[in-house]
């Protein structure tokens, strides 16, 4: 007697995907990770359009945590991915 759903093939342990869809899970928030500190430069008092990388430069010197913004674009986007890929599969 087994307890819980009946096992339908879906792959739901990110380990047990195929290689490609791993490496894509990296890339994927790791491109999240740099837009989130991205979205972390424009919310700040810093962000000017006319200075450039010089005003982006000045922002990542300043004592500011910059790894919330970071870590929440990461997450964001493996759990869009992870979403996606369990989606497609049940569908």
């Amino acid at each position: 007697m087994t307890a819980g759903p009946p096992v339908t093939g879906v792959k739901l342990n990110p380990l047990h995907w195929t290689r490609e869809h791993r490496i894509a899970w990296t890339v994927v928030s790791l491109f999240g990770a740099l837009l989130g500190v991205m979205c972390g430069f424009i919310n700040s008092p810093d962000f000017s359009l006319t200075q450039g990388t010089q005003s982006f430069m000045s922002w990542l010197g300043r004592p500011v945590p910059h790894w919330p913004w970071a870590l929440y674009g990461f997450l964001i986007s493996a759990s869009l991915f992870y979403l996606a890929q369990l989606f497609r599969r049940t569908n």
